[in-house]
């Protein structure tokens, strides 16, 4: 049955050449749960950036409060906000300001699990087995000392991580923010400093070919 979520939009990253779109529910009983909108066809679950048009060359981008329609869950993912959404525009209702976030800050003792890490990050891999512990699969917190790293990675391809520290354990972490890949693609192989950064949205990306799935910084806040 089609329904409606009105949610602050806190993530509108890059994922395979559309956009990966996340909020918290603004108002009502269920305000400040998790909602990760995706698209209708089962291969391509990206938000593409027709389907998140205001009109008239408006999209919908992080802060806006937004009016979504939605036919129901996904099926078959661990990433239990996935909500499908309907054919219907997705409507702004307004927009919160970048102080507001503060409310809006999840405290989890750490991200999710850890102790396990690829050849390149740190504390940023979940075991396939271990992901049905994972309540949800977004967080949006407060990093302490959070700066980028520039690397070649796997066939010497450029990475962009996030290196941060939260409750006293150290994080290394890829990124899909627009503005991180914009910003520092360019720049020199090793670390650089970030601005001030009052919050970071963490995702738990889709399961790999071995059932692992990834810490991914989906955005970034800067103050």
């Amino acid at each position: 049955m089609r329904f409606d979520l009105d949610i602050v939009c806190l993530a509108n990253s890059w994922k395979h050449g559309g956009r990966c779109v996340a909020g918290k529910i603004y108002s009502g009983a269920r305000a400040g749960e998790w909602v990760r909108p995706v698209g209708p066809d089962v291969a391509n679950r990206q938000i593409s950036l027709m389907q998140m048009s205001y009109g008239q060359n408006q999209y919908a981008d992080v802060l806006d409060i937004v009016r979504i329609s939605f036919d129901g869950q996904e099926a078959n993912t661990f990433q239990r906000e996935n909500l499908v959404i309907s054919n219907r525009p997705w409507i702004k209702l307004g927009a919160i300001q970048k102080n507001q976030i503060v409310g809006l800050l999840d405290a989890p003792p750490a991200l999710w699990l850890n102790g396990m890490s690829s050849r390149f990050g740190f504390n940023d891999k979940i075991e396939a087995a271990m992901l049905t512990q994972c309540r949800s699969s977004l967080v949006i917190i407060r990093p302490n000392n959070p700066r980028v790293r520039i690397a070649e990675e796997y066939d010497s391809k450029i990475k962009i991580r996030i290196l941060f520290e939260y409750n006293r354990q150290n994080y290394a972490l890829t990124t899909t923010d627009l503005w991180a890949q914009e910003t520092y693609r360019e720049r020199g192989i090793g670390e650089h400093a970030l601005p001030p950064v009052s919050a970071m949205t963490i995702s738990l990306g889709e399961k790999l070919p071995n059932g692992n799935s990834t810490k991914i910084v989906a955005q970034i806040f800067k103050d």
